[in-house]
């Protein structure tokens, strides 16, 4: 216990004044005898007990008026709260969340958005810190230091503070409270405080497990000294009422669904998920699909009260290259939507040339079931609506003609040496060669010429093997490679159910050093590998030990066929692997050269030697991020198949990548959502609020006033005056109805 105003205690000593008065007025009372005195002694004796400790009780009480009035003018503070971590220099580190949900409404005040209000209160905390060490961070779409560390500028926090701007991706806890952690243990003084600014979406806050809320409080009470946690929630109890929010979002086949290469003329169907966050129907809400930035269709919808819907649109582009289109909702007018930010969602469609494929089959013209017409089939238009543009050869092309072909599928092993030079030289100038084995296959000279000599061949062809009466099945996997993944799923058909009557072992031997890219695709029961893939400079080979001929298997005739063949065909000319039509906020989007280039327009046959920070970022706000890739090279001439790891990417909407030191400014797309769980209005009501601060170890605070008072408890302790101002009147009271009750009696 400790006072402000020390002097002002003296005034204790006034309590001797109504002691006195009361001594002084005892020693003038008189007691006179009369004659019927012995008549009342009974009802004197009682009364004059109840009289006398009314009497003392009514002191007491005149005798601690003067002394808590005293005390209340000393301003006595209660110095057991009183922190002695708090009487240093403060590290205070601000972390303002941003994200999409914070552009709603305000509950208290309608007229500004919670984002808005959010920003005033931490202006006002910054602005009440005196000779303090500042960090101002933001957590939408991930935490990011405005600030680039620390400052004991205020003036400069509050000018980073303004730089920051709303509608970003979620605030995801861990994240934002790991790297607000870190910061503070890099800040000097001992004094820690974390002050969090922020809607509380139940989606985010609450959904921590007990083991992240384990490390969470490990990491508070680590460091020099525990950190001051300090929830400041700038949104009231959100239920969803009528005009909650109405939200668009791409669906799951939409955003991954150009997995299939889009060619054109090829149908498309987008599809997108609208949702009625709120309890009022949404009547005749028009949803328009635009391409472009043209409008190409528009329909209405009736969504009732916190339900989900689905629209589709149907499209195909005539002309190829990146085709940027979007979905968006207009809400009807009597249906206030509190948060307009998520009202559209847009993708990328990329169209593509039709790819140039020859298949040199020797049988062709002799056969009616050749292998190559079995490969002609798998490519024709009838199966890929104009994507592949095939030639059935029974030879191989000129050479002067291989420099149009993107694919060449060679059967059997009729060539001479030149020919196979040539061939090497395909590859590596970035072509795609495909090798299918049939009833004459030299498979020994092939493993000399093609495997050891020329190192062109992925796998060692092994001796046919035959086992017409139990014939092999594929063997069961989980694909990690792209162009195969489709196979994990029933959609494209069952690898499992092709079986295989002869076939050639792969032997793929990476340690040798003939073909260190080399990898085993597909095998069969008894682990005999029968599709292997192996790169070539800028190119690549798939090698296949088993033939669609019915008299080697039955994949002809299996569902899986076709899919699996186009598969392949994409993956060697760089085209199996797609950036998705759209990423979520949050993630950081990595590209290979292979996709890069093709995002970007460029043609092949120019490559791209970038070099180090020569890559820039535009996002939907206009803002240029430079950024590095190491020391890596991307040259597309020497095969580089090394990602491009681009920064993290916080806001919706569509983001430009430029390589800028090329001459040609090549530029990438890449349109980003937020996730759905964003759009979501719930956040933590009292309760939920309150238990999280007591797992957290953390104080709520509903303004910056309230805050700077229990930093001023942490650091002086609390003034009890206010207390002993009650109990000063409660006493006033006492006395005056205890004085009148005394003279009554009396």
């Amino acid at each position: 216990m400790s006072f402000l105003n020390l002097a002002l205690l003296g005034g204790v000593a006034a309590f001797v004044v109504p002691l006195a008065i009361h001594l002084l007025n005892r020693s003038r009372h008189q007691s006179i005898e009369w004659g019927a005195m012995h008549l009342l002694e009974a009802a004197l004796q009682v009364n004059s007990r109840r009289m006398q400790w009314e009497s003392i009780l009514l002191l007491l009480l005149r005798c601690l008026i003067p002394i808590l009035f005293a005390i209340g003018l000393a301003r006595p503070v209660f110095t057991s709260l009183k922190s002695s971590i708090a009487q240093g220099q403060v590290s205070i580190l601000t972390m303002l969340d941003n994200s999409l949900s914070m552009q709603a409404a305000d509950q208290e005040q309608p007229k500004q958005t919670r984002y808005e209000r959010a920003v005033g209160e931490i202006r006002q905390v910054l602005s009440q810190q005196q000779r303090a060490e500042m960090s101002v961070w933001s957590s939408g779409g991930g935490p990011i230091n405005v600030v680039e560390g620390s400052t004991v500028d205020p003036n400069l926090a509050l000018r980073s503070l303004a730089k920051i701007q709303p509608g970003a991706g979620p605030s995801e806890p861990i994240a934002i409270l790991e790297a607000a952690i870190a910061q503070l243990n890099k800040m000097a003084n001992t004094n820690r405080q974390l002050v969090i600014a922020s809607d509380f979406q139940t989606s985010q806050w609450g959904s921590l497990s007990a083991e992240q809320m384990q490390r969470l409080q490990e990491l508070l009470g680590d460091g020099p000294s525990p950190i001051q946690l300090s929830l400041l929630p700038v949104a009231g109890v959100e239920v969803a009422g009528p005009g909650a929010n109405l939200s668009v979002e791409l669906s799951p086949e939409s955003r991954e669904g150009q997995l299939e290469p889009i060619f054109a003329n090829d149908p498309i169907r987008i599809v997108a998920t609208l949702h009625n966050w709120g309890n009022q129907p949404a009547t005749n809400a028009r949803v328009m699909f635009e391409v472009d930035e043209n409008l190409l269709a528009s329909e209405t919808v009736d969504l009732l009260p916190n339900s989900k819907q689905q629209v589709q649109f149907a499209c195909s582009f005539k002309s190829t290259g990146k085709h940027l289109f979007s979905i968006r909702v207009q809400t009807p007018t009597e249906y206030v939507d509190g948060l307009a930010g998520d009202n559209s969602s847009s993708g990328i469609l990329l169209v593509r040339e039709p790819i140039q494929v020859v298949v040199v089959d020797p049988s062709a013209g002799t056969s009616a079931s050749s292998t190559g017409k079995f490969l002609q089939l798998a490519l024709s238009p009838a199966t890929n609506n104009g994507g592949f543009q095939v030639r059935l050869l029974s030879r191989m092309p000129p050479v002067e003609d291989l420099r149009e072909l993107k694919v060449l599928a060679f059967v059997g092993s009729n060539f001479d040496d030149n020919q196979a030079k040539h061939l090497v030289d395909f590859v590596e100038r970035g072509g795609g060669l495909l090798v299918v084995p049939d009833d004459k296959l030299d498979w020994g000279r092939l493993n000399r010429l093609w495997y050891e000599q020329f190192r062109l061949l992925p796998a060692r062809f092994m001796e046919r093997k035959s086992s017409p009466q139990d014939p092999l099945k594929i063997k069961q996997k989980f694909y990690q490679q792209q162009s195969l993944s489709i196979f994990n799923g029933s959609e494209y058909g069952d690898l499992t159910s092709i079986v295989s009557q002869q076939w050639h072992a792969l032997e793929v031997e990476r340690d040798a050093g003939v073909n260190p890219k080399s990898e085993s695709l597909i095998m069969l029961e008894n682990d005999d590998a029968v599709v292997a893939k192996g790169s070539i400079g800028r190119g690549s080979v798939v090698q296949f030990g088993v033939s669609p001929d019915p008299k080697w298997s039955n994949l002809s005739t299996r569902p899986a066929f076709v899919p699996l063949i186009q598969r392949l065909v994409l993956d060697l000319v760089g085209e199996g692997a797609q950036l998705p039509q759209q990423v979520l906020t949050g993630q950081a989007l990595a590209l290979t050269a292979d996709q890069f280039q093709l995002l970007a327009g460029q043609s092949e046959d120019k490559p791209l030697p970038i070099a180090k920070d020569s890559w820039s970022l535009i996002d939907p706000n206009g803002d240029r991020v430079r950024f590095a890739v190491g020391s890596m090279k991307l040259d597309f001439t020497n095969g580089s198949t090394q990602a491009i790891d681009l920064p993290v990417l916080r806001w919706p909407g569509v983001y430009r990548i430029s390589a800028e030191s090329s001459q040609d400014a090549a530029t990438a797309f890449a349109a980003v959502a937020v996730p759905s769980n964003e759009s979501d209005p719930q956040v933590l009501d009292s309760l939920e609020l309150e238990q999280l601060s007591k797992q957290l170890g953390a104080t709520i605070v509903r303004s910056a006033n309230e805050y700077k008072a229990v930093q001023q408890v942490r650091r002086d302790g609390r003034e009890i005056w206010r207390p002993l101002l009650i109990l000063l009147l409660v006493f006033l009271f006492a006395e005056i109805f205890l004085a009148r009750r005394i003279t009554r009696g009396v």
